[in-house]
């Protein structure tokens, strides 16, 4: 969707044809929408209370001009929502990469594993499923991976997934019964990983 564009549509709605031009208009935003392209979507919006302000008349008659307030409204809706949408997909899929960089993504994965919702996962508990998942996996018990899935590195690695930065899992209790479980953003990301493995 070309910016000038769009401002070309919202100066033609004072036209006979502002029907089609309100269609034209949807139809632009609609292709633009697959592009997840937020900074347009921004701009969109922003043209939009720009060219059709509060109290500002459009059409002359009373019945044509609120029928193109409220389809601006409409259309300017959808976008803010959708730019919500696709944002915290940007934002867990970031995540993801980081998780990833950091080797956290086992450790996500677990969490949302049943084996391990079944009982309060503490990072003990944790640490045994993860290096039985990687011996099963790789056959191999070599000491890099027992270093890796100890307690205390899970523990680390938990604590920096509670920390702001993260906020994927959350913490209750006092060492040594302290449990963790994803959040709801945990479990977005944890969907994506499990996802990407397949």
């Amino acid at each position: 969707m070309k910016l000038g564009k769009v401002k070309e549509y919202f100066d033609k709605l004072s036209a006979d044809d502002f029907l089609e031009t309100l269609g034209a208009l949807a139809r632009s935003l609609g292709h633009e929408l697959s592009k997840n392209d937020l900074k347009k979507l921004a701009e969109f919006r922003s043209i939009s209370a720009r060219t059709i302000p509060e109290g500002k008349y459009i059409r002359n008659l009373q019945s044509e001009n609120g029928y193109v307030r409220g389809y601006v409204a409409a259309l300017c809706d959808v976008t803010a929502a959708y730019e919500a949408a696709v944002t915290t997909q940007v934002e867990n899929q970031e995540m993801v990469d980081v998780l990833r960089g950091y080797l956290l993504d086992s450790l996500v994965v677990a969490l949302s594993q049943e084996e391990v919702q079944a009982g309060p996962a503490t990072a003990q508990s944790l640490a045994v499923y993860l290096l039985t998942e990687f011996i099963s996996v790789t056959k191999d018990d070599d000491t890099e991976a027992v270093e890796l899935y100890s307690t205390e590195q899970v523990e680390k690695n938990l604590a920096m997934l509670c920390s702001g930065n993260f906020q994927l899992v959350e913490s209750f209790g006092e060492p040594p019964e302290k449990f963790y479980r994803l959040t709801l953003r945990g479990e977005d990301v944890a969907e994506m990983l499990k996802f990407e493995d397949e």
